[in-house]
């Protein structure tokens, strides 16, 4: 006996190559495979709460910054909007977890807003 564990061979169907998914040439990057990811409740967290962190740590431009403060003020509104319609507690279990994770996302942006007027000071294009 071999200690060293037989590798299967690939399908048939491809004629004997593996796919990349790429579509055409070598491994491209297949966004269909990112967004299927994405789709998954426990990916989908993780990739939220890591951009939190990054907001937390990384200064950003603030054509950036409004754009999350926009996607910030829609998801409550969203939030807002799913809590008030339901019928039973039970159709929105997750809502504390949702109004955590909204609530640090607005913790992070507010944080972000102030480094970034301290850092630059006020734009001198709004100055009275």
């Amino acid at each position: 006996m071999s200690d060293v564990p037989s590798v299967a061979a690939p399908p048939a169907e491809t004629g004997g190559k593996l796919s990349t998914g790429g579509g055409g040439g070598g491994g491209g990057f297949n966004i269909s495979h990112v967004l299927g990811l994405l789709k998954r409740g426990d990916l989908g967290l993780a990739f939220v709460v890591i951009t939190i962190l990054v907001v937390l740590i990384l200064p950003m431009p603030s054509f950036l910054l409004d754009l999350f403060l926009a996607l910030s003020i829609t998801l409550l509104v969203l939030i807002l909007m799913t809590a008030l319609f339901i019928q039973t507690p039970l159709e929105f279990s997750s809502f504390p977890t949702v109004l955590f994770i909204a609530t640090m996302l607005r913790l992070a942006l507010n944080l972000a807003s102030t480094r970034l007027i301290l850092a630059n000071g006020p734009d001198p294009c709004q100055r009275a």
